[in-house]
């Protein structure tokens, strides 16, 4: 193997484990990112529907009339569903979108969070964070009974020991943007590997050409002793070698003039 090919080879293998190490190090970080979000969107959720819930000291009040709560009327993924029990687990208070099974069933993974609010307490208990579910059984973690009640209608007005507040927020725009994010790195890699692949050979060949110089000129030096290498003026360790070596040549002629007298 030449060292032309040598040079290349070690090239495009570092070159490959540097771009996958890059591309493991951007997917980690917008995985991490987007799974923030993802927790910011819930939390804040939540922060909406505890700010719509006044709390007495012996019961808490939901008035969806006075307080109209605007999470999760579209029925995109990126839009949360949510609900609200009271202390015997009967429906009070839902979002629109819970009713729209087609924008639910994506196979993608749903992320649901519980907590309850108590009279007295303004602090809501975290029961429930982050548990992850699927389309089939997020209607049982949510706690809902929709199907086969078309006639529940929303009071203008709730009172209860507490309310169970649950929070759902779904993965299909993670999903969807690290599936993104994975076909464009690995687009990208391989399409600068293939282009390092087609100038490795040309850049390490480029780079050799002085040894390829003082290579031909020592398979021309012959039988002569005067003969000294043609050593290119690289400035480099060989620049210094072929001055060592020429050196060394100058010895040894020396060496054999004397042995010649």
């Amino acid at each position: 193997m030449t060292i032309v090919n040598r040079l290349s080879m070690l090239f495009l293998i570092w070159l490959g484990i540097i771009l996958a190490g890059f591309s493991a190090l951007v997917f980690g970080i917008e995985w991490h990112y987007l799974y923030r979000q993802a927790d910011a969107q819930s939390i804040s959720a939540f922060h909406a529907l505890v700010a719509a819930i006044e709390v007495h000291p012996t019961d808490v009040e939901w008035e969806p009339n006075e307080r109209k709560i605007v999470l999760g009327q579209g029925s995109g993924f990126d839009q949360v569903r949510w609900s609200v029990h009271d202390n015997l687990g009967e429906l009070v208070d839902y979002s629109d979108n819970l009713l729209i099974k087609d924008s639910w069933n994506t196979g993608a993974p749903w992320s649901v969070g519980v907590q309850i609010i108590r009279a007295g307490n303004f602090i809501p208990e975290i029961v429930v964070t982050n548990k992850l579910t699927t389309f089939p059984n997020l209607h049982q973690e949510m706690s809902l009974e929709i199907e086969g009640r078309p006639t529940f209608t929303r009071k203008p007005f709730y009172l209860s020991p507490s309310f169970t507040l649950s929070v759902a927020v779904s993965h299909q725009p993670i999903i969807s943007s690290l599936w993104l994010t994975a076909r464009v790195l690995l687009a990208a890699g391989i399409g600068v590997w293939i282009i390092g692949a087609l100038f490795a050979r040309l850049i390490c060949k480029q780079a050799l050409i002085p040894v390829t110089i003082m290579s031909a000129s020592g398979k021309s030096l012959g039988s002569d002793p005067s003969a000294r290498l043609s050593v290119p003026k690289t400035g480099d360790e060989l620049e210094g070698l072929g001055h060592t070596f020429n050196d060394l040549l100058a010895r040894l002629q020396t060496a054999f003039d004397r042995q010649s007298r």
